[in-house]
């Protein structure tokens, strides 16, 4: 069977078949509406020029489109995005997600695929929003809402005064202490929490004379193995209002990737253009993820792992490494 298909670019197609995104905005409108069962194409790049396809898109919901009118302030937050004039809002019902994404070409505008009548016509008639297991949904062990705050001149003071108490304090046990995240970005607004990457000799060490100290007087320790090959993470609090202030993370240099985030830091400060698109990513997913800080985090990972793999490139090419 055939049907229409819209390609959505990662994460929002997962949060339109999650019921988290209800208004699609598109720069065009389509011939007439409503459209029924519009199968929605999730994929990891803009598709910008004519004719240009993702071979590695996957199909996530069926929908319909109600109707497309001018997008409206107050449909900010349905559609997980910042608002600005001109823009066409579609309005998203009857949500059908599929359980296992299917492998699908995603291609520009409206496009017509071919199905596999047995696998997708179940999905047609179900009930809006019925529970399925998202692929990529993750176990919420932090409830911590995401707040973004304009940029603070003191978060490199307040990264500065705990890298000296960390050096002061544990010594030859460390070898380098970098300022990473957003805070460390000028101009870039970002959750109040000073993420440190903090170089040790061995894990094993730092475990016997590092951790103890610190969990002792009320960090939350937190080995992060969600991201091989694992590292150590702690976190401390506000000691009247429990929120987070500061993150270290901890691993030997010779973690590599984990040591990209300086690179990465390096290539935003050098690419306002670059840096700005990530604000605005941040700002669209916490649209919709603010009591959700993992799927937050995990909303960032494909524009991260992109923009880190263009910063290494920018590294090399400039000598940086």
């Amino acid at each position: 069977m055939q049907l229409q298909a819209l390609s959505v670019v990662a994460p929002w197609g997962h949060y339109i078949a999650e019921g988290r995104k209800r208004v699609e905005v598109r720069s065009w409108r389509p011939g007439a509406t409503p459209i029924r069962n519009l199968l929605i194409v999730e994929n990891d790049r803009r598709l910008t020029e004519p004719g240009d396809t993702d071979p590695a898109g996957r199909a996530v919901a069926v929908v319909d489109v109600a109707d497309v009118h001018s997008w409206r302030p107050d449909e900010a937050e349905a559609a997980c995005s910042t608002w600005e004039p001109g823009w066409w809002a579609w309005t998203i019902e009857h949500v059908r997600p599929i359980a296992a994404p299917l492998p699908m070409l995603a291609a520009r505008k409206l496009y017509r695929v071919d199905v596999d009548e047995n696998v997708v016509s179940k999905h047609l008639n179900r009930a809006d929003g019925e529970p399925y297991a998202s692929p990529t949904a993750m176990t919420q062990n932090d409830a911590d809402a995401v707040v973004l705050v304009p940029y603070d001149p003191n978060w490199p003071t307040m990264f500065m005064e705990m890298a000296n108490s960390l050096r002061h304090r544990f010594g030859d046990t460390i070898d380098r202490i970098e300022h990473v995240g957003s805070t460390a970005i000028p101009g870039m607004s970002a959750k109040p929490v000073v993420d440190m990457l903090v170089a040790i000799q061995t894990f094993e060490q730092a475990k016997q004379l590092i951790v103890p100290a610190l969990v002792g007087e009320g960090w939350d320790y937190w080995w992060r193995d969600d991201r091989p090959p694992g590292h150590m993470m702690l976190i401390k609090r506000d000691a009247r209002t429990g929120v987070r202030t500061h993150h270290v993370h901890m691993a030997p240099l010779k973690q590599a990737a984990l040591w990209q985030r300086v690179t990465f830091r390096d290539y935003l400060i050098a690419h306002p253009a670059e840096a700005r698109r990530y604000e605005q990513l941040k700002r669209e997913l916490v649209m919709c993820l603010a009591e959700d800080r993992e799927a937050y985090t995990t909303g960032k990972g494909q524009y991260v792992r992109a923009a880190t793999a263009r910063a290494v490139q920018w590294a090399e090419a400039t000598g940086r490494t």
